[in-house]
């Protein structure tokens, strides 16, 4: 199992590995007495191990943690498995939407996606320093600078806001004026609404073009 100084995010196949349903079943006909926790510990170290050895490792690196920031990188952890968020960063197509905004500010958008990045391109063994982005959150949210403990959904939260917020295509945001949608049927106030909202908000991290909300409700 990996220490308590490193932490592993595993994407799980629809099938694990056959190998290791048949090394868990021996472990529980040798231990059938064992509480439930510790099989799952050894099942998921088994898959962790199968991971590391297999091709498809990339993305299996710890962050360091600096004091108490375990909450900041377990929300990473969960955003660098979210895949459109995950591609749009490998892949530097935050940098178009950045370039097509002119903003001034973009510090907090690229240096997540260089932490993305360094994630799913190390070849070290050892963990990623996220210290650069925690600058840079924390020039966002002051409400984070510091190394205590803090409500990882809070910060999910604002992170996802600062992010948004950086690369909304949205440049010219309409005035906004107040229409009567109560005598519509729900399914189509929720239209109208959500038509009004993207007029204003539209990025990879909300709006027409990204699901990212969805994904982070399922995951967190």
């Amino acid at each position: 199992m990996p220490s308590l100084r490193h932490s592993y995010t595993v994407t799980v196949p629809e099938e694990a590995p056959a190998t290791a349903f048949s090394l868990l079943k021996q472990d529980m006909r040798r231990k059938n007495s064992l509480p439930g926790s510790m099989l799952v510990s050894t099942f998921v170290g088994l898959l962790i191990n199968h991971a590391k050895n297999s091709k498809s490792a990339q993305g299996l690196v710890g962050l360091r943690n600096l004091g108490n920031t375990c909450f900041m990188n377990s929300i990473l952890q969960c955003l660098s498995n979210t895949q459109s968020l995950r591609d749009y960063c490998l892949q530097n197509s935050h940098r178009r939407d950045l370039n097509n905004n002119n903003r001034t500010n973009t510090a907090l958008m690229e240096e997540f996606a260089k932490l993305m990045q360094t994630m799913w391109t190390s070849s070290s063994a050892e963990a990623v320093s996220p210290s650069e982005f925690k600058t840079q959150i924390q020039r966002y949210a002051p409400r984070f600078v510091g190394y205590n403990q803090q409500d990882a959904q809070e910060f999910l939260r604002f992170l996802l806001d600062g992010l948004h917020n950086e690369v909304n295509r949205v440049t010219v945001r309409p005035r906004g004026n107040m229409e009567d949608f109560d005598h519509l049927a729900d399914e189509e106030k929720g239209k109208k609404m959500w038509g009004k909202y993207l007029e204003r908000e539209d990025s990879k991290i909300v709006g027409k073009h990204g699901t990212l909300v969805y994904c982070i409700v399922i995951q967190i």
